[in-house]
């Protein structure tokens, strides 16, 4: 949940650059604490980022401030297309009293909302998408990233068949991906594609693309024993 506040947390403006479709199966998430219902997880989510935002030199180092009538439309907008789990509210800036910083916004919205949530929308907006089941929550992923694009994807799962077709379909729709990274989601979003010329397969040419899958794997010490690291394999 840190992980994730702290990604939606960093917002530059009118750029999109943290997550804005978070893809949820109705029937909740396994955890350790038992199964969190999708409301469950947004009002955990939702605590996660008030937390994340309860100290002014916090929100200076995370949160981007907004610079354009566009973005203050948008939260508007976006909130009336669903059940509001945590409203946008004005932030202070130690600094600078004068800047207008806006924590993120995050609405429910339901599978079906996707004229809402397959377009574009700048600044702190994310929608908590809830849907039918794990294999919908993939078809809709592979569905809107390969007709709209996306900088990042990121998938938590503890079951190898599904972290499998998450990334096939990351690779199909040509997407970066990170698995299983807790915060590092991605810690910057513009780590995924840092080696990269463009963002998505889209943004290299037409005739290849280079998108890479990265997460948590054993390394080797000298003596051969395995040790915990982190491994970044890349799939073209």
């Amino acid at each position: 949940m840190r992980g994730l506040a702290l990604a939606m947390c960093r917002s530059s403006s009118t750029v999109r650059t943290t997550p804005q479709n978070i893809l949820v199966p109705a029937s909740g998430i396994a955890t350790n604490e038992g199964l969190k219902s999708p409301r469950q997880f947004g009002a955990d989510l939702g605590a996660a980022l008030d937390r994340l935002l309860g100290h002014p030199t916090r929100v200076a180092r995370l949160i981007g401030a907004v610079t354009g009538d566009e973005v203050r439309a948008g939260l508007t907008e976006a909130a009336r297309y669903g059940a509001v789990v945590h409203a946008s509210g004005p932030l202070d800036h130690p600094e600078h009293p004068g800047a207008d910083l806006r924590s993120p916004l995050l609405v429910r919205l339901g599978a079906q909302d996707d004229r809402v949530y397959a377009r574009e929308w700048p600044g702190p907006v994310a929608f908590l998408v809830v849907t039918d089941s794990t294999s919908r929550s993939l078809a809709v992923f592979r569905r809107t990233v390969s007709r709209h694009g996306a900088l990042f994807a990121a998938v938590r799962s503890t079951d190898p068949l599904v972290l499998a077709a998450v990334e096939t379909a990351a690779l199909d729709a040509g997407v970066h991906l990170t698995e299983n990274l807790a915060d590092d989601v991605p810690a910057d979003p513009a780590s995924a594609v840092a080696d990269l010329p463009g963002a998505d397969a889209r943004f290299v040419t037409a005739q290849f693309r280079v998108v890479r899958s990265r997460w948590h794997a054993p390394a080797l010490n000298p003596a051969g024993a395995p040790v915990t690291g982190s491994g970044e394999p890349v799939g073209a």
